[in-house]
């Protein structure tokens, strides 16, 4: 998981051991039930049953410090089980911070692998949602110190950016959306004038840290935020998706990308999505459990006369 990270990590783990204090754990009424929900996440790892990891997760997590979809967190677990397959870790010096309906958990993450060992001063963030907690965040303090440091060596990279493996260099790299210009608005200018108009082509790009990444043009597209969808095909590379931003209409085209030897082709062909569904629990694309190099799209089924949210399972490039 995030190897890159961790490995740059490895060199500020006694400096952060050393400066670090235990805090002590205050025992409340729901310290058990806070305790079970750490036990049931540790089970879950050390016995790598990606069934359970996945009912721990939120729809959306903060996955060390990369907004991932649940799929995308779980399939990167996946991975690093089949990379490490005699990993285990232990839980060390537990204690928790409560706020009403979050609960973060802090606690050292004793790792082996490859008969080393290594301990990561570690949290998880649960959410409760209708009467069940669901982890919302996960990450360590040498990762945060790590991806801290690589934002500050790369000024030029927007704030917005976003981190993944976007090639095979086994690199991190930024993404972003490099939108058009717009006419400058005065006070002249009227409410609605300016609609529809570009200085240029009201076209996008989605560019790279790494030059050596080609862009990925978006034609009719003025806004947006890239998303990392992790590794859904299993080649090794993050792959991408974008709902490109217009002035009008809540009915939007779903775009996807994997990197195939150096260029970018659809991972699935573009799909229809409607901005209501954009607020459910129900990603857009995740992978399909049921079919080995497949993924279920959400997507707007056209009839003759309305149209519908429904649901296919649709075959990835690789």
């Amino acid at each position: 998981m995030n190897t890159i990270l961790r490995t740059l990590g490895f060199s500020l783990l006694i400096a952060l051991l050393g400066c670090s204090q235990n805090q002590p754990n205050t025992e409340t009424p729901r310290s058990p039930e806070i305790r079970e929900l750490l036990s049931d996440w540790n089970k879950a790892h050390n016995t790598k049953d990606v069934h359970a990891i996945y009912a721990l997760y939120d729809l959306h997590v903060l996955y060390y410090k990369q907004p991932f979809f649940n799929d995308a967190c779980v399939q990167d677990k996946f991975l690093f089980f089949e990379k490490y397959p005699n990993f285990k870790q232990t839980i060390e010096n537990v204690h928790h911070v409560l706020s009403n309906d979050t609960v973060t958990i802090h606690f050292n993450k004793l790792v082996t692998m490859d008969a080393k060992s290594q301990t990561y001063p570690s949290y998880l963030k649960f959410v409760q949602k209708d009467k069940e907690w669901k982890i919302i965040e996960e990450s360590d303090s040498i990762t945060d110190l790590a991806v801290k440091n690589l934002y500050a060596s790369n000024p030029s990279v927007p704030a917005d950016a976003v981190r993944g493996h976007f090639n095979d260099d086994d690199i991190w790299d930024y993404m972003w959306l490099e939108k058009p210009s717009f006419p400058e608005r005065t006070p002249e200018t009227q409410e609605g004038e300016l609609m529809g108009q570009c200085i240029g082509e009201c076209d996008s790009y989605i560019a790279f840290s790494d030059k050596t990444i080609p862009k990925i043009f978006i034609k009719s597209c003025i806004d947006g935020i890239p998303q990392n969808l992790g590794d859904m095909n299993g080649n090794g590379i993050d792959d991408i998706a974008l709902i490109p931003g217009w002035w009008t209409s809540c009915h939007m085209r779903y775009y996807t990308w994997t990197n195939i030897n150096g260029s970018f082709a659809p991972l699935v062909d573009c799909f229809s999505v409607h901005c209501n569904q954009l607020d459910d629990e129900v990603a857009e694309i995740k992978i399909d459990p049921k079919k080995e190099g497949y993924a279920t799209i959400q997507f707007i089924d056209w009839g003759p006369d309305m149209w519908k949210i429904a649901t296919k399972s649709v075959k990835m490039a690789k």
